[in-house]
């Protein structure tokens, strides 16, 4: 009787495992319960990956290209104006010279005795432009990665409202500025209205027939149909805005003698 009662006892009928499991002092229900939550998590984080990964990665990237250009913008020595060419053409060799011809009809914002404009460029590149690129001037053409990081840059520094004033390409200002509210219309910046020629809409100019782009010739340089616009955003600081459109309509009012 005794023998059939110990042929039913736990420690006979364990496997050989559990048994030196026991005798170590181990709970087998722990581990399997660790292991249990190692793996959800593995497939938790696995799952995510799966699914968002393509948000992650240009999330990432974005926000990367977000502080490298608000470093860019917001170096130690302080800016009278800042101005942002975007569109199709490599014109940076060319940056310094339009800089100094637009110091001349820009006024001492910060009143520290020096006009200092911090003149932005970014390369993006409309679908028909990279055809035109990739047939006749294959070394314009940019890869379709970095065209694609430029125009979320674009994107990112609109909202940023740190920059106002932009040389777009018409391309760009149709997909991203055209009929959004951003533009403050021309004629609220200047005050009165201006010739239809002069007028791309109610939120551009076209810079090329400004007398100021006529008369100053590093200008040449941009395509002959890049606009001139002011960006307004919630995060564009009042004082900012002011100078810009002051700024803005200092370039429509110049006039060649």
């Amino acid at each position: 009787m005794e023998n059939n009662e110990n042929k039913h006892t736990p420690e006979l009928n364990e496997s050989n495992s559990a048994r030196r499991m026991r005798l170590l002092g181990e709970t087998p229900s722990e581990d399997i319960h660790l292991k249990s939550d190692s793996e959800v998590k593995g497939k938790l984080w696995d799952n995510i990956w799966y699914r968002h990964k393509w948000a992650i990665i240009f999330g990432s990237i974005a926000l990367v290209m977000f502080i490298i250009l608000g470093f860019t913008l917001c170096g130690d020595e302080p800016q009278d104006m800042n101005i942002m060419y975007v569109g199709p053409e490599y014109v940076l060799h060319k940056v310094e010279d339009m800089t100094g011809d637009l110091t001349l009809i820009c006024d001492d914002y910060d009143q520290n005795g020096e006009i200092k404009i911090n003149f932005a460029t970014l390369i993006h590149q409309s679908p028909e432009q990279r055809e035109e690129f990739a047939k006749n001037s294959p070394d314009k053409l940019i890869t379709q990665e970095a065209n694609r990081e430029s125009l979320g840059q674009f994107e990112l520094q609109t909202m940023s409202g740190e920059l106002v004033i932009y040389l777009i390409d018409p391309y760009l200002y149709d997909l991203r500025l055209k009929g959004s509210g951003a533009c403050v219309p021309v004629n609220e910046i200047l005050g009165y209205e201006i010739s239809p020629d002069l007028l791309y809409d109610s939120g551009a100019v076209k810079f090329s027939k400004t007398d100021f782009a006529i008369y100053f010739d590093n200008f040449d340089v941009l395509p002959a149909d890049t606009l001139m616009c002011v960006v307004k955003t919630v995060n564009t600081d009042d004082e900012l805005l002011e100078n810009s459109k002051d700024f803005f309509k200092s370039i429509i009012e110049f006039e060649i003698q």
